[in-house]
C-alpha cells in the first residue's frame, strides 16, 4: 500500500477531543489510530491543534508523530491584520522556515503572497 495520495482530508480541530478525554487517552488515539490511517487510505491528512489549550507535553507529542508541522496566526502590525503561515517542520523535504502572508479575497480563496 502507499503511494502517492489520492485525496485530502481536513480536520480543522482535533482539540475537541480533549473535551471528552485525558490528554494521554485522545493522543493516543490520534498517534496510533487517526496518523496511520492516512497511508491505508492514500490520503493527506491536515488536522488542527487549538495553540495554548493543551499541556506543553500533547504538543511535543503530535509534532513528533506528525510528518509535518505547519503554524498559522494573525498579525495586528499598526492597525492592519495579517494572516501568515510557515512551515515549522516537515520530514524528508526541504523547506523554507520563514513566515509568509496569506491573501484572503472575497469568495474567501486563498492565495499564498509572492
Amino acid at each position: 500500500m502507499g503511494g502517492d495520495p489520492q485525496f485530502l482530508r481536513i480536520w480543522d480541530n482535533a482539540s475537541v477531543l480533549a473535551r471528552f478525554n485525558e490528554n494521554k487517552a485522545w493522543v493516543e488515539f490520534l498517534v496510533t489510530r487517526i496518523f496511520p490511517s492516512a497511508f491505508y487510505s492514500k490520503s493527506t491528512l491536515v488536522m488542527g491543534v487549538i495553540r495554548g489549550i493543551h499541556d506543553d507535553w500533547v504538543y511535543r507529542q503530535l509534532e513528533e508523530a506528525a510528518d509535518g508541522v505547519i503554524d498559522f496566526k494573525t498579525e495586528d502590525s499598526d492597525g492592519e491584520i495579517r494572516d501568515v503561515v510557515r512551515i515549522r517542520s516537515m520530514k524528508s523535504v526541504a523547506f523554507d522556515r520563514k513566515w509568509h502572508r496569506l491573501d484572503i479575497s472575497d469568495n474567501l480563496g486563498v492565495t499564498l503572497e509572492k
